[in-house]
């Protein structure tokens, strides 16, 4: 089942992008993560065969990478917190 729905190259100066958010988010709810805006540094990125971390760590993509692995990074440990509550450990 679909848990994230990542939106890219979101052009946040055209209408067209917020429609496409909003129908998202209509059909998706909370599945859909903040979108990954335009950015010409993750283009000349792979270009160079480097990550946008790596090429451009300061630019809005790696930002807008980085708010997307913490919000699964954070998730993901409380899912697995929640499935650790009902195990009995014995030493």
């Amino acid at each position: 089942h679909l848990k994230y729905l990542l939106p890219t190259f979101l052009d946040q100066r055209t209408r067209q992008s917020g429609e496409m958010m909003a129908q998202l988010h209509q059909h998706f709810g909370n599945q859909v993560c903040p979108a990954i805006r335009v950015n010409v540094e993750l283009a000349e990125s792979f270009g160079w065969r480097q990550s946008i971390f790596e090429y451009a760590p300061k630019s809005r993509g790696a930002a807008d990478y980085s708010e997307f692995i913490d919000l699964v990074l954070s998730e993901e440990q409380v899912e697995v917190s929640d499935q650790l509550e009902g195990v009995v450990t014995t030493t």
